[in-house]
């Protein structure tokens, strides 16, 4: 039988649900990080665009979201790249 001094005075079952809230606190901020990180490249990758090369993404896909822009042109950076030379 586990006893109050057994554990230094603290309730293991408070004890766990500190933990719990703690790791799930941890979890939760580390996701957030990776979408603003996320949100961050796709930014960077669109600003850098020459214009041209945008609009010919576009109407090549269509109404999309700038991720999908973005992954679409770094897929075939070369191609869209020579598109301005």
């Amino acid at each position: 039988m586990i006893t109050k001094k057994a554990t230094g005075g603290m309730n293991m079952n408070r004890l766990s649900k500190q933990c719990m809230v703690f790791i799930a606190g941890m979890i939760s901020f580390l996701y957030v990080l990776g979408l603003v990180g996320h949100q961050d490249y796709i930014e960077e990758i669109l600003y850098n665009m020459p214009q041209e090369t945008y609009d010919v993404i576009v109407q090549k896909l269509g109404n999309v979201s700038r991720s999908e822009i973005a992954a679409e042109y770094e897929a075939n950076r070369a191609f869209y790249d020579n598109l301005n030379k």
